[in-house]
């Protein structure tokens, strides 16, 4: 009897630490659930890993990837992969590959202000560089994207530069409290903003771009530029 019992108790001690460590793991797992954030160079990048195990990873701007995820002794492995991606950190995410950190918090993007209304034409006159472009609906750095848009405006004449445009110059009219041009079936507008940066939309017919532009002092554009 003494044999049996100490057997049991064997088997008891045995198999208490793998179930003690399951339930860590999954518990582990669950505080890690949720979403998370971080930039790549200045465009924002979102992560949310589900309780159930699936994940998502979103870039602003491009097709959200999906998978699996799992914790494995202070690493999330995705697919299955015998790398991890990530290094749990306490309260942040260390991605291997591109050395960032993910965190809880969501970084803070350009908010645009409301547009001025009734303005003078002169308001608009002057060298502007693009600051941020709106991706999504939400604005990123420019710099980010490698967008190099920029504007001269005196009078109603206009050059609109960068790759896009090519420094083409165009005549504006003077509407509502905008500058608005036609050319090759695109229409740009532009309008003031309360906090000074100018918002430049372009309408194709089939799709909408917007740049916010800041005022650049003392300068005048550059060809190619």
């Amino acid at each position: 009897m003494k044999k049996i019992f100490s057997l049991l108790l064997s088997l008891v001690l045995f198999f208490i630490p793998s179930a003690f460590a399951d339930k860590t793991a999954e518990q582990s797992a669950s505080l890690l659930s949720g979403t998370w954030y971080t930039d790549m160079s200045g465009v924002p990048m979102e992560m949310n890993l589900g309780e159930d195990g699936a994940y998502t990873i979103q870039i602003l701007g491009s097709e959200p990837e999906t998978g699996t995820w799992e914790l494995r002794d202070g690493f999330i492995y995705l697919n299955g992969s015998a790398s991890p991606e990530f290094n749990v950190m306490a309260d942040k995410l260390l991605w291997s590959d591109a050395f960032t950190l993910f965190t809880r918090e969501k970084n803070e993007l350009y908010q645009p202000a409301d547009e001025l209304s009734e303005i003078p034409a002169d308001f608009f006159r002057g060298y502007w560089k693009a600051f941020c472009v709106d991706v999504d609906g939400s604005a990123c750095l420019a710099s980010a994207l490698n967008d190099t848009t920029d504007l001269y405006v005196e009078g109603n004449s206009m050059i609109l530069g960068g790759p896009l445009f090519g420094d083409l110059p165009v005549k504006a009219e003077s509407t509502d409290g905008a500058l608005v041009c036609t050319a090759e079936g695109i229409t740009v507008t532009l309008r003031m903003q309360q906090d000074g940066f100018l918002r430049m939309t372009m309408d194709t017919g089939e799709e909408t771009m917007t740049w916010y532009l800041a005022a650049v002092a003392g300068m005048m554009p550059v060809s190619g530029k």
